[in-house]
């Protein structure tokens, strides 16, 4: 293999990985999760300490979001009312809106 092509090669990979990505307004919860899992994605956005206790919220967030999506005819509980708060809550802190 040429080692001179190589960060080539890297650069055409990247381009084509980026390029399949959608928007982040088209982003589901799950697309979020997957995303914000490993630890070097999450350091490049800066954020603070406590990276985990988002990532378990938004994994809690999002089995709320699939059950009541899926026509689920139970009423939320209070404990997924505690989540749902609480991510919008830390959510706030790490990506504030105007």
């Amino acid at each position: 293999m040429n080692c001179a092509r190589e960060p080539i090669r890297r650069r055409n990979r990247l381009r084509r990985r980026r390029a399949r990505l959608p928007p982040p307004a088209d982003l589901t919860l799950g697309n979020h999760r997957f995303l914000l899992t490993p630890e070097e994605n999450r350091n490049t956005l800066g954020w603070n300490p406590g990276q985990e206790v988002f990532l378990e919220l938004l994994a809690a967030v999002n089995a709320i979001r699939n059950e009541t999506m899926h026509f689920s005819p139970d009423p939320l509980t209070s404990e997924q009312f505690e989540q749902l708060n609480g991510f919008a809550g830390l959510r706030r802190t790490v990506a504030p809106t105007g």
